[in-house]
C-alpha cells in the first residue's frame, strides 16, 4: 500500500480505535481487511498488526528510532502485561517471547512518575530479562503538561545518541513522550543491583535515614564521597562540552530555559519567580511561629535579599554574556548510581580512576534537562548530599578536573578560565538553592528543610557569600 494513501486513511483508522470492534473492521475493510499491513519505503517499513480490538504498532530494528517513541503504556494487555511480540521487537531478540508481566514498584519515582518492573521470560532460556517501565504518575498529567516534564521521553531520543560514550546512562528501550497530554514512557534496563550514590555520602542527609548505607559502600567497592563526586564531575564535563553554547539549541522549546536563551519567556519566569516568592511568605510564617527554630538570620536575609534582586533584565543578560549549555537540571546524588564493584581500590586524585568511575556512574532522571549553567549544576551537586567537610575535602580538585576535561573536549577554557568557572559554581549554585530552600521553605519537610539550610549556610561561609553579595534565586 502507498505510503500516501495510509497517510490519507490512517486517522480514519485512529478515530475508529475510539468505537470499538466494529469501528476498527470498518476502517480494515477500508485498507485491505483484517490483519497486518505495512506501509512506506522499504527501508524503513512500519508494520500494523490489526484485530478487531485494537492497534498495534511496531518497528523493526533497522526502522527509524521514531518507532521507539511508541507509548508501551498502550500496549499492557489488562492483567497479561506488556505485548509479547512487540517486546521481542524492541529488545532486538531472536527468540519468542513468553510472558512480559508489569508489576508496580512501590516508593519509587518520585512524585511526578510512577515507575514499575517488568519481568520478561524468554522460551529457551531461564534468566529472565529484567526491566523498568516509567511512566507519568496517575493523575499527574496536567501538572506533567505544565511543567514539561515529558521532556525526559524527547531527551532520550533526540540527544542520548549524542553523548553515547561520553556518559553513562541507562539503556533505554522505548521512550514515549506526549506533549499534548503531558505523559511520557520509558521501558528502561534494570539497574537493581546498582547503588544510589546519595548512600554513599554517608547519615548526614534525612533523605538516608534507615537506609543500609554500610552496604551500599560495600557494594560499591568501597567508594568515598570525593570519588563519587570527581566521577560525577567528570561525567558532567563531558556532557557539558558536547553541547557548550550549541546556540541552535535555544530554537528547541521543549528544553527547559531554551526561550530564556532567546530573550523570550519572560512569563514563565516570572512565574517561577512568584512561586518561590509565595512558598517563602508561607516558609517565613512557620519561622515567626516558632516551628522551624532552626532558621539562621544570616540565611533568611540572604534568602530575603536573593528574592528581591529577581530580575528579567539581569536574567537574560546573565544568559547572553555567560557561556550555557545542556544541562541535566536537576544533578545531585540521588539521581545518579553506581555500578557495583568488588573493590574499587585505594583511593587517589587522578585522571584515570575518575574516568573509571565515570564509567560506572549512570546518570538518571531527565525531566528538568534543558539549557543554562554548566557549573550551576556542580554547585547544586556539592550542596545536596556532601557533608561541608567532605566537599571542602574534593570541591576544588573536582572543578579543576571538570574544567580540564572541558578543555581536552574542546571548550575554550583560555575565553572560559578556571577561575570563572569557580564563580559561576558558588552564584549559580547558591542562586539554585536561594530558589529550592525558599520552595521547600514552606513545605512540610521540615527536617529536610533544616539539614538544607544548614548546607546552605556552611557553603555561603566558605565562599563568602552574604545578603549584600548573593544573586537572585534561578530556577
Amino acid at each position: 500500500m502507498e505510503q500516501e494513501v495510509v497517510a490519507r486513511l490512517l486517522p480514519e483508522l485512529m478515530a475508529a480505535l475510539a468505537m470499538g470492534p466494529a469501528g476498527v473492521s470498518g476502517a480494515c475493510e477500508k485498507m485491505g481487511g483484517r490483519g497486518a499491513f505495512l506501509f512506506g519505503k522499504s527501508r524503513k517499513p512500519r508494520w500494523f498488526v490489526v484485530d478487531a480490538a485494537e492497534l498495534r504498532y511496531y518497528y523493526t530494528e533497522e526502522a527509524s528510532r521514531a518507532g521507539r517513541s511508541r507509548d508501551p503504556v498502550k500496549l499492557v494487555d489488562e492483567g497479561r502485561g506488556l505485548d509479547c511480540a512487540w517486546v521481542q521487537t524492541v529488545l532486538g531478540l531472536d527468540a519468542e517471547v513468553e510472558s512480559a508481566t508489569v508489576t508496580p514498584w512501590a516508593d519509587n519515582g518520585g512524585s511526578n512518575a510512577s515507575m514499575s518492573r517488568v519481568l520478561v521470560r524468554v522460551k529457551g532460556s531461564e534468566a529472565p530479562v529484567k526491566l523498568v517501565l516509567k511512566t507519568t504518575a496517575a493523575g499527574g498529567e496536567a501538572g506533567s503538561r505544565a511543567l514539561a516534564l515529558f521532556r525526559e521521553g524527547l531527551f532520550f531520543q533526540e540527544f542520548a545518541p549524542q553523548i553515547a560514550g561520553l556518559v553513562h546512562l541507562p539503556r533505554v528501550y522505548v521512550s514515549h513522550a506526549d506533549p499534548e497530554s503531558g505523559t511520557k514512557a520509558l521501558l528502561m534496563e534494570d539497574l537493581g543491583e546498582c547503588i544510589e550514590t546519595g548512600l554513599l555520602f554517608g547519615p548526614g542527609t534525612p533523605l538516608n535515614i534507615g537506609r543500609d548505607l554500610e552496604d551500599a559502600v560495600k557494594r560499591s567497592g568501597g567508594m568515598t564521597p570525593a570519588r563519587v563526586a570527581r566521577a560525577a564531575f567528570l561525567s558532567a564535563a563531558r556532557f557539558h562540552a558536547r553541547f557548550w553554547q550549541k546556540t541552535e539549541l535555544a530554537d528547541i522549546d521543549w528544553l527547559r530555559g531554551s526561550s530564556w536563551c532567546r530573550g523570550e519567556g519572560k512569563e514563565a519566569w516570572q512565574a517561577s519567580q512568584d512561586a518561590v516568592r509565595g512558598m517563602w511568605a508561607a516558609g517565613k510564617k512557620k519561622i515567626e511561629s516558632g516551628e522551624t527554630p532552626w532558621w539562621s538570620p544570616e540565611v533568611v536575609a540572604m534568602i530575603d535579599a536573593s528574592i528581591s534582586r529577581a530580575s528579567w533584565d539581569d536574567h537574560v543578560a546573565r544568559l547572553r554574556d555567560q557561556p550555557w549549555t545542556l544541562v541535566h537540571g536537576d544533578f545531585h546524588p540521588a539521581n545518579m548510581m553506581m555500578e557495583p564493584a568488588t573493590d574499587a581500590g585505594a583511593e587517589e586524585a587522578s585522571l584515570a580512576q575518575a574516568e573509571s568511575d565515570a564509567a560506572r556512574l549512570v546518570l538518571l532522571d531527565m525531566e528538568v534537562v534543558g539549557l543554562g549553567s554548566g557549573p550551576q549544576d556542580l554547585g547544586q551537586y556539592a550542596i545536596s548530599h556532601a557533608s561541608p567537610e567532605d566537599r571542602r575535602g574534593f570541591e576544588e580538585d573536582a572543578l579543576k578536573l571538570y574544567h580540564e576535561e572541558l578543555g581536552r573536549r574542546g571548550v575554550d577554557t583560555a575565553a572560559f578560565t578556571l577561575a570563572e568557572c569557580k564563580r559561576e559554581y558558588v552564584n549559580g549554585g547558591m542562586g539554585r538553592w536561594m530558589w529550592l530552600l525558599a520552595y521547600i521553605a514552606g513545605c512540610p519537610l521540615n527536617q529536610l528543610c533544616e539539614f538544607l539550610h544548614n548546607q546552605v549556610l556552611a557553603f555561603a561561609k566558605d565562599h563568602g557569600v552574604t545578603a549584600e553579595n548573593v544573586g537572585q534565586p534561578r530556577a
